[in-house]
């Protein structure tokens, strides 16, 4: 009886670890469908955007991607094998789509929020470790927030944190698409600046 039910138990593990997603996004987005193939990052590419206010975006995706893959990237405005659009803007929508085959990544947003949300799970979607060629699966992801307000609490005035601390913890904020930030600074038990 026991062999059977470990028989069991091992054939349903199998059958759950092959259903289980090969790409996890933090939070979980509202749709996400994924495709065959993938968008392998090549030295040099274009990280192209359709608005000038976006412009400081494509500055902090190629800073971020320099960074990341050690590779060097251009932004300008028009086509880039990365593609930041703006549709219809709405200072309120915070929602994007994100697509991504062989050809390149588009993503597409309402508002600045929306892109800026759009480019941090396409920091997710690469690869955790350093490898020889940096790819991103081929996927198509809707998503928008669930919650307004989603943020974090910082309190210096108990535990001290360095500059540094603080900026990588901002860092990590904007990677799980965290965006309010409550700094607290002073208490009865002191002040930090």
């Amino acid at each position: 009886m026991k062999r059977k039910l470990s028989l069991l138990a091992a054939c349903l593990l199998m059958c759950v670890s092959t259903t289980m997603a090969t790409v996890n996004i933090i939070p979980k987005p509202t749709s996400l469908v994924e495709k065959e193939g993938e968008f392998v990052f090549t030295k040099g590419f274009t990280i192209g955007y359709n608005n000038t206010s976006l412009e400081p975006a494509a500055t902090y995706l190629q800073e971020l991607l320099t960074r990341d893959t050690g590779l060097n990237f251009k932004t300008r405005l028009g086509k880039g094998k990365i593609q930041l659009y703006l549709v219809l803007p709405d200072d309120n929508d915070e929602s994007y789509e994100l697509v991504s085959n062989k050809k390149g990544v588009l993503i597409t947003a309402h508002s600045y929020r929306g892109i800026i949300n759009g480019i941090a799970t396409l920091r997710q979607l690469l690869p955790p470790v350093v490898k020889v060629q940096y790819d991103v699966p081929a996927v198509t992801i809707k998503d928008s927030p669930n919650f307004h307000w989603r943020g974090l609490m910082l309190d210096p005035v108990r535990h001290f944190f360095s500059v540094e601390e603080t900026k990588k913890l901002l860092d990590e904020m904007a990677l799980y698409k965290l965006n309010k930030f409550h700094w607290h600074l002073s208490d009865t038990e002191g002040f930090r600046m």
